[in-house]
């Protein structure tokens, strides 16, 4: 979905996991992080016609993690596993 129209679409000085509770909390969806995602980022910005999740994922990708969800309700901030499955 994309975020709340009345909502703030551009963030400055701000982690990966606080930009994601922020825009993911009109649909109470929580964020867990497992993982050190600093720094912060000078600037957020949700473009016009992105979705929550492609936003998140954006910033994501620029930190070198993973976000998934923990089938519940909580979207989770993590890194790939280093042993073999």
């Amino acid at each position: 979905c994309p975020p709340d129209p009345r909502g703030k679409h551009e963030y400055r000085d701000i982690s990966l996991t606080e930009f994601a509770e922020k825009i993911c909390k009109p649909f109470g969806v929580k964020v867990r992080a497992e993982v050190d995602v600093s720094p912060k980022f000078d600037k957020c910005v949700v473009e016009a016609g992105e979705t929550v999740l492609s936003a998140i994922a954006k910033y994501a990708k620029q930190r070198g993690v993973l976000v998934t969800s923990d089938r519940i309700d909580t979207i989770v901030i993590t890194r790939s596993g280093q042993e073999r499955a």
